[in-house]
């Protein structure tokens, strides 16, 4: 690889006008055709190429005014939003806003230094709690066959007895804490041989809900009336 600038060099550094840093461009980066040192000029080496790059880049997308670029770019390091910003763009693209290459290790230790450790725990935990309290759609099922009560609007007790086979629904219902819903002592004094708990389905609130409504208006469909156990249809 040689270096050649496909205009005459202005600062004439070399036997050839053509000749660009020093004919070493792996080593040398001269993005502004300035001096090599030699002669007072700017002269950038590899290690420092993408500081210059992008400060020439800040430069350029601010109004092509190179003063406020590089003021502009010099602020946005310790602007959280601008750190947020380029950190996404980075992650997306390989690139910052200033059209800059950034690796994703570089975009996550810029995004930890403007999100607390803590702040990420704490979303973690409320993602987990939200897992850990999903929302059950249940059945409770005929133990054995049998004569079970009939619930009624308005009313606390059953009001009447029906016959259920066992396996046959009495009721279908939603609850976020499935393990205190309902004692056993409870579950075992429906009817003559108490009813069974069955979990059916677990998600959102909105999934169980309606999941529950659309089972009791499909009961009702089938037979006229609602689950023995349900008063309502939610």
């Amino acid at each position: 690889m040689i270096g050649r600038w496909t205009t005459k060099d202005p600062e004439g550094q070399y036997y050839s006008p053509y000749v660009a840093m020093g004919n070493n461009p792996i080593n040398n980066v001269d993005p502004d055709g300035g001096k090599d040192g030699r002669g007072g000029g700017k002269f950038y080496s590899m290690n420092s190429a993408t500081q210059a790059r992008r400060e020439q880049m800040a430069a350029e997308r601010a109004f092509d005014n190179p003063w406020w670029g590089d003021l502009l770019y010099q602020v946005n390091k310790f602007n959280p939003l601008a750190i947020l910003v380029n950190s996404i763009s980075a992650y997306a693209t390989g690139r910052d806003t200033y059209n800059v290459e950034m690796s994703n290790a570089e975009a996550s230790v810029n995004l930890a230094t403007i999100v607390p450790i803590g702040k990420i725990v704490g979303v973690g935990t409320k993602l987990i709690g939200s897992a850990v309290r999903a929302v059950e759609q249940y059945s409770l099922r005929a133990a054995e066959s049998g004569f079970y009560p009939v619930m009624k609007r308005g009313f606390k007790g059953g009001q009447e007895l029906t016959w259920l086979n066992k396996g046959e629904v009495w009721k279908f219902g939603t609850t976020k804490n499935p393990f205190s819903r309902y004692s056993q002592s409870y579950l075992d004094n429906i009817g003559e041989h108490g009813v069974i708990y069955t979990t059916e389905f677990r998600g959102t609130l909105q999934q169980a809900t309606f999941l529950e409504r659309l089972k009791i208006l499909n009961y009702r469909f089938q037979n006229n009336y609602l689950p023995p156990g349900n008063k309502i249809i939610k």
